[in-house]
């Protein structure tokens, strides 16, 4: 329809719109790819774009895993719903159909793109710190709510990424002024990344940073490099599991004996309850202690939220309350109460569960909440609350579907629908429709919704590049270990941020991007 030179300008300026939504939101995501889409139809040429696919046999797993999706609408019993399923994946289709049949970037253009991704994402960090500090008079109570457009987990994959592409490009400038810049974004991000709290992002930068460390460590040939790195890589190990015992000494080291006499009335002659929970704060009894007429009385007239409300964070108040008082030692009835000062009431406002953590870093709460939730689940096989042990139920769920529907799953678009009558049938612990959620893992998402045909399509995915590129971009492989992580705790292709994030960059570094040597020593490479 248009000169090739201006179909070209068309086709850079939609990949420069999807890469800015990938930091920005999920709008951009979608005029990026509705431009390029456009642009690839109005281009025609189908015939010899069509034989250019043929011969991309890196892309056709792509084809068939999109393919089984839209089979699976032939035995759905929510049509509505697959429909809305394959809307969602449709990237997986459309990048790699329009980047195969599509002139490769050049490196130019290449490195322009990443940038402006970087930059985007930079913007989007920035963004965060703004309402991180305040400046827009907005209370953030829970730092994962500062991923301003989409899941903090979605971002934080994003922001590790964003580490190692600066670190790139620190590796391929010459430009001192410029390698500065780059060295300080990369700091930048990964301090955010503690900012953020997500220790799904954490845990994929420490398994990148620990696999690339064992990488140089096997390759350099440099003595006194490689001892460098096992030194570091030892120490690095060694601060993580120290910091890590701390934290769980500082706050689970017992204090109450777990056989001592217990009082049952208070000096206001109410009843305490003594339950046989055995979950602790700082070394106390939660639920020993609690007289919760008192408290809850006492609670009311002190404060606007209500006793049997939820906190700013959107938890239970009266749990908060309950392990709050109990983190200071202090037994839960209006005595003990009147001890609270006002700080404190705005702490449990704010949804803080132990006073220690009051002024803690978000990085250090996360941790202990992480930790106090595996201890709970321990001692007293709960899951009430608990954002990571409840993933155990998930996938207990998702394995007796499996079990069920093992050859060609349930169909696009009832894979809720199946959780929520498995739930129902096994009496779960998880009552609400609320916490009744999917797989939270993609690999078992993908069994359910389309068994082991499904999985095997899948899997060619993630193995096809090995076999059919001699050469991939260095980029490839933060890119894919991230995604490939994230599937075990994450249903990431379920979502258009996670799906995106996914077949962009895969399908760019496999498809758009001509195979040449790369030098950059920071990097794995495949020769």
């Amino acid at each position: 329809m248009f000169s090739q030179a201006l179909h070209r300008q068309i086709f850079l300026f939609g990949l420069t719109v999807l890469v800015v939504g990938l930091s920005l939101g999920a709008i951009f995501i979608s005029i990026g790819q509705i431009i390029i889409s456009a642009n690839w139809i109005l281009e025609r040429n189908f015939s010899e774009k069509f034989n250019q696919i043929k011969t991309q046999k890196i892309a056709w797993p792509y084809f068939l895993f999109f393919g089984l999706h839209l089979l699976g609408l032939l035995w759905t019993e929510n049509l509505t719903s697959g429909v809305d399923d394959i809307k969602i994946k449709l990237p997986i289709l459309a990048l790699p159909l329009i980047f195969s049949s599509t002139r490769p970037l050049s490196n130019q253009e290449l490195s322009n793109l990443l940038k402006i991704y970087l930059f985007a994402l930079l913007a989007a960090s920035l963004w965060s710190l703004f309402f991180y500090l305040g400046w827009k008079k907005t209370s953030v109570n829970d730092v994962r709510n500062l991923s301003r457009f989409f899941s903090h987990i979605r971002f934080s994959m994003h922001i590790v990424f964003g580490i190692f592409l600066s670190l790139w490009f620190y590796g391929e400038t010459e430009n001192k002024i410029i390698k500065i810049a780059f060295a300080l974004i990369s700091i930048w991000l990964v301090f955010f990344l503690f900012i953020l709290s997500s220790l799904t992002g954490i845990v994929l930068l420490l398994i990148l940073l620990i696999g690339y460390s064992i990488y140089f460590f096997l390759t350099f040939k440099n003595l006194k490099l490689k001892l460098s790195i096992f030194l570091v890589l030892i120490l690095g190990i060694a601060g993580i599991g120290i910091y890590g015992y701390q934290v769980y000494r500082d706050f689970f080291t017992p204090i109450q004996n777990q056989n001592e006499k217990l009082e049952l009335w208070t000096s206001h002659r109410d009843l305490y309850y003594h339950e046989s929970n055995l979950a602790r704060e700082n070394g106390y009894f939660v639920w020993r202690y609690n007289a919760y007429e008192e408290i809850q009385a006492s609670w009311n007239k002190k404060s606007n939220l209500n006793f049997d409300g939820v906190d700013k964070n959107g938890n239970p108040l009266r749990f908060t309350l309950i392990r709050y008082m109990t983190s200071k030692g202090l037994r839960k009835d209006e005595d003990d109460f009147s001890k609270l000062s006002n700080e404190d009431i705005r702490n449990i406002e704010n949804g803080i569960t132990n006073y220690k953590l009051a002024k803690a870093s978000p990085i250090k709460q996360r941790i202990y909440e992480a930790t106090w939730e595996m201890n709970d689940f321990i001692e007293n096989k709960s899951m009430r609350d608990h954002s990571m042990i409840v993933r155990l139920e998930y996938w207990k769920t998702a394995i007796r579907i499996i079990k069920e529907n093992w050859l060609i799953g349930v169909g696009t678009g009832d894979v809720q629908l199946e959780f929520n009558r498995m739930y129902e049938r096994n009496n779960s612990v998880l009552k609400t429709k609320v916490d009744r959620k999917r797989a939270h893992n993609q690999f078992l998402e993908t069994l359910v919704s389309h068994g082991i045909i499904g999985f095997i399509s899948l899997f060619l995915v993630l193995i096809v590049p090995f076999f059919y590129k001699k050469r991939l971009h260095v980029l490839f492989f933060p890119v894919y270990i991230i995604s490939i992580l994230s599937f075990f705790t994450e249903d990431t292709l379920e979502t258009q941020a996670g799906v995106t994030l996914f077949a962009f960059f895969s399908a760019l570094f496999l498809l758009q991007v001509n195979p040449q040597k790369y030098t950059n020593k920071l990097f794995l490479g495949r020769n």
